[in-house]
């Protein structure tokens, strides 16, 4: 058996912290590109970003890993709709105890507003992080 990344653990512990949103289970993807439909929304999407690894010293990395969430919604001023779920997701993501095990530092560092409109708006509130964790130079399946 392989062993996952920490980034992977980390997409998959924010999956899960974000399904336990009351009547969001069903509405939490991963990696989603296609188009959700009406019914599906609301609904959050977790995204990887990028990932910089420098040199901590001796066998280890320091590794910088930005995700984003992103929150679709529905509704005539659908940033006020997604303000609600932003807020309990950013609760959940910041106070989960497996994010906090996985992660020597986890942020916010931003978020940016998409509409579209249609014959009621959508939006898409997108949400930036950055969690910080040393792995060893020669397996990044495990923090140090």
């Amino acid at each position: 058996m392989m062993a996952v990344p920490v980034t992977e653990q980390i997409l998959a512990a924010i999956k899960a912290v974000l399904c336990t949103i009351p009547g969001m289970a069903q509405s939490v993807f991963r990696s989603r590109e296609e188009a959700l439909q009406r019914e599906e929304l609301p609904a959050f999407v977790v995204m990887p970003d990028e990932e910089d690894t420098e040199r901590f010293g001796g066998n280890t990395d320091r590794n910088t890993f930005r995700f984003e969430l992103r929150i679709f919604v529905r509704g005539s001023v659908w940033d006020s709709v997604a303000a609600p779920l932003d807020q309990l997701a950013d609760r959940a993501i910041m106070l989960s105890p497996e994010l906090v095990a996985l992660t020597d530092s986890l942020r916010r560092t931003g978020s940016r507003y998409n509409g579209a409109n249609a014959d009621e708006t959508a939006g898409e509130q997108v949400i930036r992080y950055q969690a910080t964790y040393l792995s060893n130079i020669y397996d990044r399946s495990s923090r140090v």
